[in-house]
């Protein structure tokens, strides 16, 4: 299986309606003028094995399961410290962030430090569902 090593991130463009937690690979960055290539860019999925890096050590390595979708909109599903998790119009809504998907098994506030409050600062390594 393929892996991808890169920079985690949440990607978004005109037309997604949500963002998108994605890894932007290495090999595919220019050092000189830290532009990216989209070819590089790597959505996660669920389904997906995902290692997470942070000043070189690993603290979580793992396939991803989603949360199943809610048909309608519900009430606040978590309030915690640094972590606001509900559903608006069909989707959930993370901080106030829409997304497409949530993970099952990877806490909320480790996923919200990766991929929004220190996106782009966090390394990780990618094995895709389908190669």
């Amino acid at each position: 299986m393929k892996e991808h090593k890169g920079i985690l991130f949440n990607f978004f463009e005109t037309g997604m309606e949500a963002v998108q937690p994605s890894i932007q690979e290495f090999k595919w960055m220019d050092e000189k003028t830290g532009m990216w290539n989209m070819k590089g860019l790597q959505y996660v999925e669920p389904g997906d094995h995902l290692t997470i890096i942070k000043d070189g050590e690993e603290i979580i390595s793992g396939p991803i399961f989603d949360i199943l979708p809610w048909e309608d909109d519900s009430p606040l599903l978590i309030n915690r410290e640094g972590v606001r998790l509900e559903v608006k119009y069909n989707q959930f809504c993370l901080n106030d962030m829409f997304l497409h998907w949530l993970p099952g098994n990877i806490d909320l506030a480790l996923w919200w430090d990766v991929f929004f409050e220190h996106s782009g600062t966090y390394e990780g390594i990618l094995k895709k569902k389908n190669g």
